[in-house]
């Protein structure tokens, strides 16, 4: 549904390994359209040299909690 509404990309991650096969096999390959998108996005995103894992999981420990 989320393709056929005009997304490009839809995740799905729920973590039942099961339904991720699922959602994972019944993906078609990126239209040429959508992999331009990707592409402009890409080139304007930049590149932010390294990332700091630790420091990324502290902020997202922060933000969901005892979610």
């Amino acid at each position: 549904a989320c393709l056929v509404a005009g997304c490009d990309i839809a995740l799905h991650c729920n973590g039942d390994r099961q339904e991720m096969t699922a959602v994972a096999a019944a993906c078609t390959a990126l239209s040429q359209a959508a992999v331009a998108r990707v592409t402009r996005a890409t080139a304007r995103r930049g590149r932010s040299g390294s990332v700091d894992v630790s420091a990324l999981l502290d902020e997202l420990e922060s933000l969901i909690g005892g979610v």
